[in-house]
């Protein structure tokens, strides 16, 4: 499952992910009470189940202007990279 997230979390733990708000984490699973594990920028690690949204349908991404837009299930997300 891929996830999109919506608030960003600074890795407190070796084990866990920074991760900022318009990143796409894949390979999720459910790890504990809580927490997803996933995979973001080669690294794998948890990260909060509440920080992000299920992505339920295939994304479509397309950069334009150094900008990074996709759309997960009916919404537009937007990040400025």
């Amino acid at each position: 499952m891929e996830v999109v997230v919506e608030f960003e979390y600074a890795a407190e733990a070796d084990d866990e992910l920074t991760i900022n708000v318009g990143d796409i984490i894949t390979d999720v699973v459910r790890s504990c009470d809580g927490w997803y594990e996933g995979k973001l920028n080669g690294k794998r690690g948890l990260f909060p189940d509440n920080f992000v949204k299920v992505c339920l349908y295939k994304r479509f991404a397309f950069w334009r202007d150094k900008g990074k837009h996709f759309i997960c299930g009916n919404q537009f997300f937007s990040h400025k990279l």
